[in-house]
C-alpha cells in the first residue's frame, strides 16, 4: 500500500497543537511554559499525531481522513467520528 505525502508541514502541526492550548487550555500552557517544557510537549503531541495518521492509513484509512482524525485526537484532543 502506497503512503501519501504528509498533508501538514511540522510547523503547521505545532502550530496546531499551540492554538489549541491557548484556546482550551491556558493555564497548561503558562505551565508548560514556566516549566521550559513547552518545546517538549509541542513535539511530542505532533510525533503521535503523524504515528497514528500513518498506521491509520496503513489499515487502509483514506489519508485525508487519517490525517484528520490524527489531528482531531492528539492536537485538538477532541473524539473522533
Amino acid at each position: 500500500m502506497m503512503q501519501t505525502q504528509q498533508p501538514y508541514s511540522d510547523e503547521e502541526l505545532r502550530d496546531k497543537a499551540l492554538n489549541f492550548l491557548q484556546e482550551n487550555r491556558p493555564k497548561d500552557l503558562r505551565r508548560l511554559r514556566a516549566q521550559g517544557q513547552l518545546d517538549q510537549e509541542l513535539s511530542e503531541r505532533v510525533e503521535a499525531c503523524q504515528r497514528y495518521a500513518k498506521n491509520l492509513e496503513q489499515s487502509g484509512v483514506q489519508p485525508m481522513e487519517a490525517w484528520n482524525r490524527a489531528v482531531r485526537q492528539y492536537l485538538l484532543e477532541s473524539e473522533s467520528d
